[in-house]
Protein backbone atom coordinates (compact mmCIF):
# COMPACT_ATOMS: atom_id res chain seq x y z
CA UNK A 1 0.00 0.00 0.00
CA UNK A 2 2.93 2.63 0.94
CA UNK A 3 5.03 1.56 -2.58
CA UNK A 4 1.23 2.17 -4.40
CA UNK A 5 1.37 6.15 -2.95
CA UNK A 6 4.77 6.96 -2.67
CA UNK A 7 3.99 5.70 -6.71
CA UNK A 8 1.48 7.95 -7.64
CA UNK A 9 3.22 10.72 -5.72
CA UNK A 10 6.54 10.18 -7.78
CA UNK A 11 4.28 10.33 -10.95
CA UNK A 12 1.83 13.16 -10.06
CA UNK A 13 5.32 15.11 -9.84
CA UNK A 14 6.60 13.65 -12.25
CA UNK A 15 3.73 15.14 -14.82
CA UNK A 16 3.26 18.03 -12.89
CA UNK A 17 7.53 19.10 -13.00
CA UNK A 18 7.36 18.60 -16.98
CA UNK A 19 3.72 20.51 -17.80
CA UNK A 20 4.32 23.35 -19.54
CA UNK A 21 2.36 26.75 -18.78
CA UNK A 22 0.49 28.51 -21.27
CA UNK A 23 -1.15 31.80 -21.35
CA UNK A 24 -4.61 31.99 -22.34
CA UNK A 25 -4.03 34.00 -25.63
CA UNK A 26 -1.52 30.89 -26.39
CA UNK A 27 -4.74 28.59 -25.22
CA UNK A 28 -6.67 29.66 -27.95
CA UNK A 29 -4.16 30.12 -30.38
CA UNK A 30 -3.86 26.28 -29.56
CA UNK A 31 -7.33 25.22 -29.62
CA UNK A 32 -7.79 26.91 -33.33
CA UNK A 33 -4.95 24.77 -34.89
CA UNK A 34 -6.22 21.78 -33.15
CA UNK A 35 -9.66 22.19 -34.73
CA UNK A 36 -8.18 23.34 -38.16
CA UNK A 37 -6.02 20.00 -37.84
CA UNK A 38 -8.90 17.78 -37.41
CA UNK A 39 -11.01 19.38 -40.11
CA UNK A 40 -8.17 18.47 -42.51
CA UNK A 41 -7.60 15.33 -40.79
CA UNK A 42 -11.10 14.40 -41.68
CA UNK A 43 -10.34 15.29 -45.82
CA UNK A 44 -7.38 13.10 -45.67
CA UNK A 45 -9.29 10.11 -44.19
CA UNK A 46 -12.20 10.18 -46.77
CA UNK A 47 -12.12 10.45 -50.42
CA UNK A 48 -10.89 13.26 -52.22
CA UNK A 49 -13.55 16.41 -51.90
CA UNK A 50 -13.64 19.92 -52.56
CA UNK A 51 -10.27 21.26 -54.17
CA UNK A 52 -8.49 17.56 -53.24
CA UNK A 53 -10.53 15.97 -56.61
CA UNK A 54 -8.21 17.66 -59.08
CA UNK A 55 -5.73 15.93 -57.16
CA UNK A 56 -3.95 13.01 -59.23
CA UNK A 57 -3.85 9.82 -57.50
CA UNK A 58 0.13 10.31 -56.74
CA UNK A 59 -0.75 14.27 -55.80
CA UNK A 60 -3.58 12.72 -53.80
CA UNK A 61 -1.43 9.82 -52.00
CA UNK A 62 1.19 12.45 -50.89
CA UNK A 63 -1.24 14.34 -49.37
CA UNK A 64 -2.59 11.86 -47.13
CA UNK A 65 1.28 10.94 -46.59
CA UNK A 66 2.02 14.34 -45.26
CA UNK A 67 -0.87 14.33 -42.95
CA UNK A 68 -0.55 11.00 -41.37
CA UNK A 69 3.26 11.61 -41.17
CA UNK A 70 2.95 14.66 -39.32
CA UNK A 71 0.59 12.92 -36.57
CA UNK A 72 3.27 9.86 -36.22
CA UNK A 73 5.78 12.74 -35.84
CA UNK A 74 4.27 13.80 -33.03
CA UNK A 75 3.50 10.62 -31.50
CA UNK A 76 7.19 9.90 -31.86
CA UNK A 77 8.31 13.73 -30.45
CA UNK A 78 5.66 13.47 -27.47
CA UNK A 79 7.25 9.62 -26.46
CA UNK A 80 11.24 11.59 -27.12
CA UNK A 81 10.05 14.29 -24.94
CA UNK A 82 8.71 12.20 -21.90
CA UNK A 83 11.83 10.47 -22.14
CA UNK A 84 14.39 13.31 -22.29
CA UNK A 85 11.76 14.53 -19.07
CA UNK A 86 12.49 11.32 -17.35
CA UNK A 87 16.31 11.63 -17.65
CA UNK A 88 16.41 15.14 -16.49
CA UNK A 89 14.49 14.17 -13.59
CA UNK A 90 16.78 11.67 -12.43
CA UNK A 91 19.32 13.25 -13.01
CA UNK A 92 18.88 15.90 -10.63
CA UNK A 93 18.15 12.74 -7.84
CA UNK A 94 21.24 11.69 -8.61
CA UNK A 95 23.07 14.87 -7.44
Amino acid sequence: MKCNIISVLFTSFLVVSCAVRLTDNKKTVLKNELAEMVKIDQVAAGMPQGVYKEYTKEQWNNFKDSIFGYWFNIATNTRSFKRKCWQQWTKKLKR
